[in-house]
């Protein structure tokens, strides 16, 4: 899987960053995006930034003037490059040398020289949500001056159903009868009218540049992908002022890149691996970036550009968690785009539910939720930025879903909740788990609550254990408004769930943790849920302990890489299997920062070592997984 899949690396990564603050020119190719675009399939690596809705690869020696892609988010390439510049002189130039292409946080860079005077410098950066901007430069260090002619070709033939229109210092790729790929030159090149050979463009700089020694050539060109007209016409303003101070634009850009940079690598620990993964994990999170469009209302973040082109709700709250150290504003927004969606509905099963996921044309699906950790994603972005106008806002929405649980997943009425789905189907159940094929669900029966309600037939001491965390930091939002009797009420209900997952949800022969049937057994599977009422402060001092000894014994969880999903000496464990034995790191930052918190720093401090040694993708210039083999 491609870089892109690390996502679910970011809240783990965000507690163990911690290095000197460095800048943008300290940290290149951390995530290679180097290749070759010969064809519409080709595997995309890209870089995009303030939610751009497209991309851009780095280009390997088979291609020089300009970046693959763009790389659009129907999930294709628009062309092999849609902005190529072709320098002739008077003489043919020898083969170009000292081609180097470079991924700097927030720029693509590429360099080389054309005989022995002549260096070429193409920088990509963006300018917004839409935008993407180019600067071009060619020096000349001879003695003599130099004529130059520069053209710039473009193609868009990896995209069906294209139609070119040539403009003043533009070409506009009308993708549909809505969406347009637009691409513009600085007013200051005095170009001929685009040549547009079907899907392909073309076109010239007037009259040749002649370049005196120790003088510099510079083209400025922006690519804007934008869903209609308006946001097209609305663009224009942020191109215009680019147009007329490129400086400001890379200055800009590098202050925003340094700043992020500063932020996960702002605390004491020096190691080289945990810098390099966080700059990794930074940039990740960057290009999955999407601004508002299509049926998205806030900026948000998904979990890939390629398999996972949409939000899911506990992976939002999650990415949420994770930028509030980088951008809270970003963070914020995260929330908001899944609560956007919020059921209003009167019916039953729906009122206050946060559906599954959010594509971009618009599909939900409210089948079935995901685990509530909305209340966690809105405390620490509170933690970090002290707004009490967020918590006013935010708080009787999650109060709402958190109440959706009850009335909809509570099936014996007794304040422990089941995961279960609207529609009675077992698939829909797990998938609300977030743990889609895990081995507890494999027995699974459905149980009804109400008309669009249905429960599996058993507790989740996952799930309570997110509800219990969940009302704690319900009862904080409410204190921090001056909300005392709703901030009351919630730590009375979460002392009545505490007791029950200490008396009825955890086995003193095994010391571990479990889901309840209903009739009275345990679900006897070891698997990562059994640490959540850990990092959800639920479980007693004794109970913590050996829950940690489970943790840390090297037949059961502590692996190879430690975390699996399902203990190690489980009969249907399944080191490849999905949910079934593989490591997934946001669980793993659960059951570390479960030990944390009741104090068993040693051990955890032993175990982050371990997966950063261990875990695939963790290492200096590997792709991260989705998951991995413990």
């Amino acid at each position: 899987m491609s870089a892109c899949k690390m996502s679910r690396v970011i809240v783990f990564i965000s507690f163990v960053l911690a290095i000197t603050a460095t800048t943008v020119y300290d940290w290149p190719n951390v995530l290679l995006l180097n290749l070759t675009l010969n064809s519409p399939t080709t595997t995309p690596t890209i870089f995009s930034d303030l939610g751009a809705w497209h991309g851009f690869s780095l280009p390997n020696k088979d291609l020089l003037g300009g970046f693959p892609g763009p790389w659009l988010h129907a999930d294709t390439w628009l062309g092999k490059c849609i902005t190529q510049l072709l320098i002739s002189g008077l003489q043919p130039f020898p083969d170009p040398t000292e081609i180097k292409s470079t991924y700097y946080p927030g720029i693509l860079q590429q360099k080389y020289n054309l005989g022995t005077t002549l260096s070429v410098t193409l920088e990509l950066v963006y300018l917004s949500g839409r935008t993407s901007f180019i600067r071009a430069r060619v020096s000349n260090s001879a003695k003599s001056e130099e004529k130059l002619s520069f053209s710039w070709v473009g193609d868009a033939s990896y995209y069906n159903g294209v139609q070119l229109l040539s403009g003043k210092n533009s070409v506009i790729v009308a993708l549909d009868s809505n969406r347009r790929f637009l691409v513009q030159y600085a007013p200051t090149l005095n170009l001929h009218t685009a040549v547009i050979r079907g899907t392909t463009y073309s076109l010239n700089l007037t009259e040749p540049v002649t370049l005196s020694p120790g003088s510099e050539f510079e083209a400025c060109y922006t690519q804007t992908y934008c869903f209609n007209d308006v946001e097209c016409n609305a663009e224009q303003k942020v191109i215009n002022s680019a147009f007329q101070s490129p400086d400001t634009v890379f200055t800009q850009n590098e202050k925003r890149w340094n700043d992020y940079i500063s932020r996960v690598t702002s605390t004491a620990n020096q190691k080289i691996q945990y810098q390099f993964v966080a700059v990794k994990c930074l940039e990740t999170l960057i290009t999955n970036w999407r601004s508002p469009g299509l049926s998205l209302y806030h900026d948000a973040v998904f979990p890939s550009y390629t398999s996972y082109t949409a939000w899911w709700a506990w992976d939002s709250w999650k990415h949420a968690v994770a930028l509030a150290k980088i951008d809270p504003e970003l963070a914020k927004n995260q929330v908001r785009a899944m609560y956007d969606y919020q059921s209003a509905k009167h019916g039953a099963g729906y009122l206050g539910m946060i559906p599954d996921v959010l594509r971009p044309n618009g599909q939900l699906n409210w089948d079935n939720s995901k685990p509530p950790l909305s209340g966690w994603a809105v405390w620490e972005i509170y933690e970090l930025t002290q707004d009490l106008s967020w918590l006013k806002e935010m708080f009787p929405r999650v109060a709402s879903y958190h109440q959706w649980w009850y009335d909809n997943r509570n099936h014996n009425n007794n304040s422990i909740c089941q995961y279960g789905s609207d529609n009675g189907d077992p698939v829909n159940m797990r998938f609300e788990s977030g743990m889609d094929n895990a081995i507890r669900f494999d027995d699974v029966k459905v149980v009804t609550n109400a008309p669009q309600a249905y429960s599996m037939d058993r507790a989740s001491v996952d799930l309570n254990s997110y509800l219990y965390a969940e009302k704690n930091f319900l009862s904080q939002i409410a204190l921090a408004l001056g909300y005392r009797n709703d901030s009351d009420n919630y730590l009375k209900q979460a002392a009545v769930l505490k007791s029950y997952v200490q008396n009825h949800m955890y086995d003193q022969t095994t010391g571990y943790f479990y889901d309840l049937k209903f009739d009275g057994t345990f679900e006897n599977i070891q698997g990562c849920e059994g640490w959540l009422p850990l990092w959800a402060g639920v479980a007693t001092p004794s109970q913590a302990s050996t829950v940690r000894n489970v943790i840390m014994d090297k037949n059961k969880f502590n692996l190879f890489v430690p975390f699996s999903t399902v203990g190690g000496d489980q009969p249907k464990f399944d080191p490849n299997g999905y949910w079934r034995g593989p490591v997934w790191l946001d669980q793993a930052y659960f059951g570390i920062r479960g030990l944390q918190k009741y104090g068993f720093n040693v051990e955890a401090d032993a175990l982050i070592e371990k997966i950063f040694a261990n875990t695939e993708g963790l290492q200096l210039n590997s792709t991260c997984l989705l998951y991995t083999s413990p």
